[in-house]
C-alpha cells in the first residue's frame, strides 16, 4: 500500500514512522500485522488509527500501555517494560536535551531529531513527565468512553470543508451535523461564522433517549453583555405536542417574566421632551432613549427610585446612576450623554418591575417629569422548531431563546415553565372539590391565622371572595418570602390564612419580618383597619 514501508526497526507511514528501541522488536509477523491495518483504515480516511482492543481503536486522550516481551534462550517468554503512549492535542514543540525535539501534529505526538527525522510516535517515562511539567494542553487521562472529536478539531474540519466547497464553485449548502458531543457544536459555530457560504438549512441528528422526555442546552453562548442565546431539546414527544408546548413556552417566555426597567426620569432643567441643553451633546429625547435600553437585574417588586448626579466635561455612562442595593446594572459602558462643558447634570429616575411592554401617555408631563416607554421583557426574541424523531410517531422539540442578560436563557426558561405550572394547578384540583359558583359556596371564615393580634380581627370577619382562588402570586411580596411559601406548599390566600404563627416561623428561611411584610400587603389589598 503506498506510504508504508519499512526499514529495520522502524515501520514508516508517509512521513512519519513508528521507530523500536531495538531492531529484534520489530518482526516480520507485526510489520504485516501493520500493513493489515492500513488497508482496513485506507477506507476510514487513509487515517492512522491505533488499535488497543479487539473493539476498539485508541481516542484523543487514551493512555496506550503496551506491554513489551522480549524472547530469551532457552526460558520462557517474560515482561520486560511496559510503555506508556498519551495521545495529546497542541501545536507546540519540547527541544530535550539530547537533541530531540517532541513536534504535535493534530491528535498525535512525533519525535524527531534535530535535522526533522522522524523517530516515533509514542511518548514515554522521562518524555511524558516533561510535557506535564512543560505544557498544559495534554488531555486528561479518558475513560472508556472518551469523546472521538474535540471542539478545535471539529471547527477546522468545517471550515475546510466550507473552503473546498466555495472552491468547487458551490454558492448554497445544505449542512447535516450527525452525533453528539463539544466538537458538534464547534462545527456549528464555524458553519453560522463562515460568512462565505450561504447555508440555506442546519439539519442536526442528535441521539437522544427513546423513553424518558427529558430537555438539553445543546448549545449557550454570551455574544454581548446584553445579548445571551440559548438553544435547548426536549424530546421524545408525541406527535402533536411540540406544537403545543412550543407556541405556550413562547408566549410565556415573551409575556409571562417580569423584568425592571427604568419607567420615568425627572429634571426640573428641562422645559419640555425635545428640548436641546448647552453643554450636552444629546437632546432630551435622546438621553431619554438612552435610559430606555439600560438593562438593570433587581428582585424589586413595585417601583423605586434612583438618580444620576454629575458634573462635566465628561461621558455619562450606566455606571453613574445612584441605585438602590438591591439593583443592579448589566452593562455599566452604556452611553447616556455627553457633557461638553463644565455643567452639572441632575436627573430623578424611577425604576418599576412588570412585565410586558407599556407606552408612556401622551401629554403625561408635570413638574419636569417625563414618562419612558417601558420595555419589560428580559427575553428579547424566541423561535421554536421541530423535528421528526426518525419515526411519524414522535418528535423533537427545539427552542431558541435571546435574553438581555438581566437573565440567563436557562434562567428565563425555568421562570417561563414555573409560570405555566402555577397556571393550571387550580385545575389539578377541580375534582377534588365541588365547585359551585353559589355565593354561599365562596363565604370562607378565618379562624386559624393568628400571627399578629391586628390580623385576629381578619380571622373573624367572613370575606365574599373566592380567598381559594387567589393566589400568592398577586399579593406582590418579596421574592424570598414568595418562594419560602411556595416551597411549602402555600399557593393560594386561604392556604396562607390557614396558617398560624407558629406554622409560619417553622418554614426554611423565613423570619418574624416576613410576617409582617405579610401583614402589611394584606392590608393594603384588603384595607384591613
Amino acid at each position: 500500500m503506498k506510504g508504508l514501508s519499512y526499514r529495520g526497526n522502524r515501520i514508516c507511514f508517509g512521513r512519519y514512522a513508528l521507530q523500536a528501541l531495538e531492531p529484534a522488536w520489530i518482526t516480520p509477523r507485526q510489520i504485516e500485522a501493520g500493513r493489515r491495518a492500513m488497508t482496513r483504515n485506507a477506507r476510514r480516511g487513509g487515517k492512522i488509527w491505533v488499535r488497543v482492543s479487539n473493539r476498539r481503536y485508541a481516542r484523543i486522550g487514551d493512555v496506550i500501555v503496551a506491554v513489551v516481551k522480549k524472547a530469551k534462550p532457552s526460558k520462557h517468554l517474560e515482561r520486560s517494560e511496559v510503555i506508556r503512549a498519551v495521545i495529546v492535542r497542541t501545536c507546540k514543540e519540547l527541544k530535550r536535551d539530547n537533541g530531540l525535539i517532541i513536534r504535535y501534529d493534530d491528535n498525535a505526538a512525533v519525535i524527531i531529531d534535530e535535522k526533522g527525522n522522524p523517530k516515533g510516535t509514542r511518548v514515554f517515562g522521562a518524555i511524558a513527565r516533561e510535557l506535564k511539567q512543560n505544557f498544559t494542553k495534554i488531555l486528561s487521562l479518558a475513560p472508556e468512553g472518551a469523546k472521538r472529536g474535540t471542539p478545535c478539531a471539529a471547527q477546522t474540519v468545517a471550515g475546510s470543508a466550507i473552503r473546498t466547497l466555495v472552491k468547487q464553485g458551490m454558492q448554497e449548502a445544505e449542512v447535516r451535523i450527525k452525533g453528539p458531543g463539544s466538537g458538534r457544536d464547534g462545527a456549528l459555530r464555524a458553519i453560522r461564522r463562515s460568512g462565505i457560504l450561504n447555508i440555506t438549512m442546519i439539519r442536526e441528528k442528535i441521539r437522544v433517549s427513546t423513553r424518558t422526555l427529558q430537555w438539553k442546552c445543546v448549545e449557550s453562548r454570551t455574544d454581548s453583555k446584553c445579548l445571551h442565546y440559548g438553544r435547548f431539546i426536549l424530546s421524545p414527544l408525541m406527535k402533536g405536542q411540540a406544537d403545543t408546548m412550543g407556541f405556550a413556552m413562547r408566549r410565556a417566555l415573551l409575556g409571562e417574566i417580569e423584568g425592571t426597567c427604568i419607567t420615568r426620569a425627572k429634571s426640573e432643567k428641562i422645559p419640555h421632551e425635545y428640548s436641546t441643553i448647552v453643554g450636552i451633546q444629546e437632546s432630551v429625547h435622546e438621553i431619554l432613549m438612552n435610559l430606555k435600553e439600560i438593562v438593570l437585574r433587581s428582585n424589586l417588586y413595585g417601583t423605586c427610585e434612583a438618580s444620576i448626579c454629575v458634573r462635566g466635561p465628561r461621558c455619562v455612562t450606566a455606571q453613574d446612576i445612584i441605585l438602590p442595593p438591591y439593583v443592579e446594572i448589566v452593562d455599566n459602558t452604556q452611553h447616556i450623554a455627553g457633557l461638553t462643558e463644565p455643567i452639572d447634570l441632575c436627573i430623578g429616575l424611577q425604576l418599576e418591575r412588570n412585565r410586558g411592554y407599556r407606552i408612556k401617555a401622551a401629554n403625561n408631563f408635570q413638574d419636569g417629569s417625563y414618562p419612558i416607554d417601558a420595555l419589560f421583557m428580559p427575553v428579547r426574541n424566541v423561535n421554536h422548531s421541530i423535528h421528526s424523531y426518525g419515526n411519524e410517531k414522535q418528535e423533537i422539540l427545539f427552542l431558541e431563546i435571546w435574553t438581555n442578560g438581566s437573565l440567563t436563557p436557562k434562567e428565563a426558561l425555568y421562570k417561563a415553565s414555573r409560570n405555566l405550572i402555577d397556571l393550571f394547578i387550580p385545575f389539578l384540583h377541580a375534582e377534588e372539590e365541588n365547585l359551585h359558583l353559589e355565593d354561599n359556596q365562596h363565604k370562607v371564615s378565618l379562624p386559624l391565622f393568628t400571627f399578629h393580634n391586628r390580623l385576629t380581627e381578619l380571622s373573624k370577619k367572613k370575606i365574599k371572595k373566592a380567598l381559594k382562588y387567589i393566589f400568592i402570586d398577586q399579593l406582590e411580596l418579596l421574592p424570598r418570602i414568595y418562594n419560602c411559601l411556595k416551597k411549602s406548599n402555600i399557593h393560594t390566600l386561604l392556604d396562607l390564612l390557614n396558617k398560624s404563627h407558629e406554622d409560619l416561623i417553622k418554614i426554611e428561611h423565613f423570619r418574624i419580618e416576613d410576617a409582617k411584610q405579610i401583614l402589611d400587603t394584606l392590608e393594603k389589598h384588603f384595607a384591613i383597619d
